[in-house]
């Protein structure tokens, strides 16, 4: 990830982009350089990105991050809407996925439609919309690459309901047959 220099926005660089000398920051215009040996990082935590429908302009989170959007908060650069307040919401990440929740905001948070009341879990491919901007919500899990670096699956987490403790899988054919910590046997949905 690179940093434009005139707004701040993070730009994320993808495995095509990093061979190129510059990249167009999204927010603002600017050129920002590009060192050409810099690989794009990979995470091995869940990443949640929002994406503003209307620009195109995007930022994420990183699990374990928690973060209030809004105008004069993190994300400043894709929710200058004057409609979205200062503190919107809040998106937070626990074992079990990533959470949003309205601050009481007067033009509020929803949800694939629906107004987001109380903490809410977010889930991949969700539209969200805070007062009356529109964003796509997209959930990346870590995965795994090849030697050649194409992507050859993605890491999921078991959260087992009876204990709460998490079991990383690959294939649904990897997760045991019982929670490995309390003995309760496991399903996938």
């Amino acid at each position: 990830m690179i940093k434009c220099e005139l707004c701040g926005y993070e730009l994320q660089i993808s495995r095509e982009e990093s061979s190129s000398d510059t990249l167009t920051c999204p927010v603002c215009g600017w050129d920002v350089q590009v060192d050409a040996s810099s690989e794009p990082a990979t995470s091995e935590k869940p990443v949640l990105w929002i994406t503003q429908l209307s620009t195109g302009a995007k930022i994420s989170l990183e699990a374990g991050e928690t973060k209030t959007l809004g105008r004069e908060r993190y994300g400043k650069e894709i929710f200058q809407n004057r409609t979205i307040s200062r503190k919107h919401c809040n998106i937070d990440y626990t074992d079990a996925g990533f959470f949003i929740s309205d601050l009481e905001t007067p033009n509020g948070t929803f949800l694939d439609g629906l107004p987001v009341k109380s903490r809410t879990m977010i889930e991949n491919g969700q539209h969200l919309v805070l007062a009356n901007e529109e964003y796509l919500v997209e959930i990346k899990l870590p995965e795994l690459h090849d030697s050649s670096g194409e992507v050859i699956a993605r890491q999921s987490v078991y959260l087992c309901p009876g204990c709460g403790s998490e079991t990383k899988y690959v294939d649904s054919n990897e997760l045991p047959a019982k929670c490995p910590d309390c003995g309760r046997r496991t399903e996938l949905y």
